[in-house]
């Protein structure tokens, strides 16, 4: 600043004005992204459409009606992932420009979460707008779900312009509801003023119509939507509106008409999700400029962040699926090899709770009899085959090298490196031993007996015998107890005992043991008596401060103040249990 004088301050070239900084954003927005709207904005993104080919990305549009379909190099490999030809899950936003253009995710699952198969924009969201967007991708993408050129199924919000274009231009493919939001806008109808439905009588209403999704069978469907027209016969709005704007549909919503095909997905949040993402992590919650820019976001922001997101998974960033699969290991410990029954690639499993149930496992095509299973989710039956026979299905959790390696692929394209570079350190089998023991050494606290503890690991007898002890006294101290104070007890022991019937692991047994009566007796005692504060000195904390002698936290601040008023949660359930309108989710 010394070095300069003071005539320089006055100097447009030097030190331009405020307007004059605006005024050469403007020309370089106009200059780069055209126009907000008008022809100027097709001639632009004629213009840079050749400068996206350069890079990879493949910008196809029409005029009438006006529909873009953006294809990133991650988008063009996502159409060769194996479940594009099976399940695509379609969900839609708007008002992300001033122009409230419409972008319509198209994406599908994969071991890292959800992948992107497309992004369409459109003016509307009309059927005629969804039809075209969805005719580009028909006529443009080659190997279009995996080579299938349609995918079984898609999952969509109850939106009739989506549905209806989907089956017009696949009409190959089946449409299925998302049961999450069939079941917010039967909340939402209850809590419409103009039904009429009373506030005590909405979640008993609601209840009895999850009983009709969530029935296993047509039978037992059939049976509880008879009984919810019996029952709530005092509301004639309430019975036509679920015969005709639900049970009409029965078969895209209710659970007893679906089965493995969907691979255990009955909600679209995956593209809950992607939109939210959209919306938060590319635009910051801002609205972008014009469609140009949107495109522009697709291209650049939203394709880095899947690149960021499946490298973290190939390069174990992310240990979801591990985690997932050791708890289910942990399951298995109740049966042996011996009791599982094999008969041509079947594989019958018996029940946890009843052993002379059996449910039927078939590894190949990712299927259990169970209750989750027979939906194509991944259960403790299929695990218990992996665990005796080897048997890896369809929707075997992505835990091994080939899965790191292929969503690797899909972020990298040819520059992926070579499979041995994801191995671990231990080899494969040492790792599989490792996930299979289903002990946990858990240690003592007391440090001071550390030849005692060494011992008792190298000897298990030894240990056992220390256990059995250990257990005699405390059944001794336990009968005492009872005799001593009587039928006061007899509740808290039922409880006791129903508390210990859920234990089915290690874990959770370990754990009852480390925390039973912690909530009544504590094993630490503060020595001395609290030194009391001046009376005044409570009077002066700020709200949200203990109002005792207790110790004030020090360092950083909690992140919640106890006296800010809290939010609706975006918990149905939780709303549904507590009666109250349901928050929207992006």
């Amino acid at each position: 600043m010394a070095n300069k004088l003071i005539e320089d301050f006055a100097n447009g070239r030097i030190n331009p004005t405020y307007r004059c900084v605006q005024n050469w954003h403007d020309q370089w927005r106009l200059l780069n992204l055209g126009p907000r709207t008008g022809q100027g904005v097709i001639m632009k993104l004629e213009e840079k459409k050749e400068t996206y080919a350069t890079n990879g990305i493949s910008i196809y549009f029409q005029e009438e009606p006006f529909v873009i379909l953006i294809l990133t190099p991650i988008m063009k490999r996502a159409h060769d992932l194996p479940l594009s030809k099976d399940i695509v899950f379609v969900d839609s936003t708007s008002s992300c420009d001033p122009e409230n253009h419409c972008i319509t995710f198209l994406l599908t699952p994969c071991a890292a979460g959800a992948a992107p198969l497309g992004v369409i924009l459109s003016k509307g969201q009309s059927e005629a707008s969804y039809s075209s967007g969805f005719n580009l991708i028909k006529q443009n993408v080659k190997n279009a779900f995996g080579g299938q050129g349609f995918p079984s199924l898609f999952l969509t919000d109850n939106s009739d312009a989506e549905i209806n274009a989907l089956k017009t231009v696949w009409p190959q493919s089946r449409s299925l509801l998302c049961i999450f939001h069939v079941l917010q806008s039967v909340w939402r109808w209850l809590w419409d003023g103009k039904n009429n439905i009373k506030k005590e009588d909405r979640t008993s209403m609601m209840h009895s119509f999850r009983k009709i999704l969530y029935a296993q069978t047509s039978e037992e469907a059939q049976e509880k939507y008879v009984e919810t027209m019996n029952i709530r016969n005092n509301y004639p709005m309430w019975q036509k509106y679920i015969t005709v704007h639900h049970w009409k549909y029965k078969e895209k919503w209710c659970l007893a008409w679906r089965d493995h095909t969907n691979r255990g997905h009955q909600t679209n949040n995956f593209s809950e999700v992607s939109v939210r993402i959209f919306k938060e992590n590319v635009l910051g919650r801002v609205k972008a400029y014009n469609v140009i820019s949107l495109i522009d976001f697709c291209c650049t922001k939203l394709e880095e962040y899947y690149k960021k997101k499946f490298l973290e998974f190939s390069n174990e960033r992310n240990s979801t699926a591990r985690l997932f699969f050791k708890n289910l290991i942990k399951k298995t410990d109740y049966i042996s090899k011996e009791e599982i029954t094999v008969d041509n690639e079947e594989f019958y499993v018996p029940s946890e709770k009843n052993k002379k149930m059996m449910y039927c496992v078939e590894p190949n095509i990712g299927v259990c009899s169970c209750e989750a299973g027979i939906h194509g989710q991944f259960c403790k039956h299929q695990c218990i085959i992996y665990k005796y026979f080897n048997k890896i299905g369809v929707n075997f959790p992505p835990v091994t090298i080939e899965d790191k390696y292929f969503i690797a692929k899909l972020a990298l394209g040819e520059k992926v490196p070579n499979k041995t570079f994801y191995e671990g350190l231990l080899p494969t089998e040492v790792i599989h031993e490792q996930s299979l023991v289903s002990h946990d050494f858990h240690q003592d606290i007391d440090y001071g007996d550390d030849a005692n503890k060494k011992s008792s690991t190298e000897n298990p007898k030894l240990e056992q015998r220390n256990c059995l002890s250990i257990l005699d006294e405390i059944t001794q101290q336990m009968s005492n107890k009872i005799m001593k104070y009587g039928e006061s007890t007899y509740e808290n022991l039922l409880k006791f005992k129903k508390r210990l019937d859920k234990i089915h692991t290690e874990g959770q047994f370990n754990t009852f043991l480390a925390t039973t009566g912690t909530s009544s007796l504590s094993l630490r005692h503060r020595d001395g008596a609290s030194i009391k504060v001046q009376p005044t000195t409570i009077a002066r904390r700020r709200p949200g401060i203990t109002r005792g002698s207790k110790r004030l936290l020090a360092g950083r601040p909690a992140t919640t103040d106890s006296n800010r008023p809290k939010k609706k949660p975006r918990n149905l359930q939780s709303n549904i249990r507590n009666c109250v309108t349901n928050a929207k989710s992006h």
